[in-house]
């Protein structure tokens, strides 16, 4: 089966690498990935130009086929910077639009298990350099079976203690039965339930219910986004979202009438919170080119000031 998707403003080579989507595919040239685990393995990504071209063999139901590529192609979703109201935010999200507006949220409901599995793994290394080598050989072997992987010696894997964390991990998330709960649950209940689980904090829980919902209010806090809001100086202070404070409140009116919680006491300083409130539905993707930047210019260590296009709007430079 195949299908084309007209894509303006759109490079399915800035969108893949940022999502733990991507832990499935395989890049085997410029904008052309083949995706080698879970639900319609075997799918075929190219771009050529401003058109996508998805294929993939066999006989698939054609609306579950096509739901899927705008899905995992990220083109599902489209940011909307116009939205933002925040003036000193917008000058940043409008330079990392101009930059980087071709990058998108791919995301698969379908194959929430394997995008657990990787973005538990990804705690404290290198995704590209490790994450993915190990997702391939446990993947390979294992599938995206949790129990096989929750109870396997995963030495074939790797000798990290990643690995035997995830081991931990799973056992405790299936334990709890929320492998039989994951799709009746609303983003801002999982992510509560996935908060009591061992080795989950607020950046893992946020990670998997991004990548894994059309939830683009989700933001993960990771060291990219709290190192380039900080060095611009986008909130003159904030915290970290801290788990048992995340598990006992809402982050905000919206979210604590859902669930019937009171507000945070920490949501006026949070840096989950306040990203949320002035971004929308573009906190997750703005997370996304926050990395995709941080990575190559405004790294930790060692950033790259003299060649970042928001070095004009930076405290860290002047």
């Amino acid at each position: 089966m195949r299908v084309e998707v007209r894509a303006e403003k759109y490079d399915l080579d800035l969108t893949l690498p940022p999502s733990f989507v991507s832990s499935l595919y395989v890049r085997v040239g410029p904008r052309h990935w083949i995706k080698k685990f879970g639900f319609l393995k075997g799918l075929r990504l190219m771009q050529a130009n401003s058109l996508l071209i998805a294929e993939v063999d066999g006989h698939v139901n054609e609306e579950v086929f096509k739901e899927e590529v705008l899905l995992e192609s990220g083109l599902w979703y489209y940011p909307d910077v116009s939205l933002v109201k925040n003036g000193k935010i917008k000058k940043v999200v409008d330079r990392l639009y101009e930059a980087y507006g071709g990058a998108r949220l791919s995301i698969s409901p379908r194959d929430f298990n394997y995008i657990l599995t990787s973005v538990v793994l990804s705690k404290r290394t290198s995704y590209g350099r490790f994450v993915l080598m190990w997702c391939s050989r446990i993947f390979e072997k294992l599938d995206g079976d949790l129990e096989e992987i929750a109870h396997s010696d995963l030495r074939f894997a790797g000798t990290s203690y990643q690995l035997d964390q995830l081991k931990l991990t799973l056992r405790d998330f299936l334990s709890r039965g929320l492998d039989k709960q994951v799709a009746k649950l609303s983003p801002s209940a999982l992510r509560r339930e996935l908060l009591r689980c061992w080795g989950i904090g607020p950046k893992v829980a946020d990670a998997l219910i991004l990548f894994t919902f059309r939830s683009p209010k989700t933001i993960p806090c990771d060291t990219h986004l709290k190192t380039m809001v900080k060095r611009l100086g986008l909130y003159e202070e904030f915290v970290e979202p801290v788990k048992q404070l995340c598990i006992k409140y809402a982050c905000n009116s919206a979210e604590a009438d859902e669930l019937g919680l009171d507000v945070c006491p920490n949501s006026s300083r949070c840096l989950r919170a306040l990203l949320i409130r002035d971004l929308g539905d573009l906190a997750g993707w703005f997370q996304t080119v926050c990395y995709i930047h941080g990575g190559s210019y405004c790294k930790p260590s060692k950033p790259s000031c003299e060649k970042c296009l928001l070095s004009d709007l930076c405290r860290y430079r002047s």
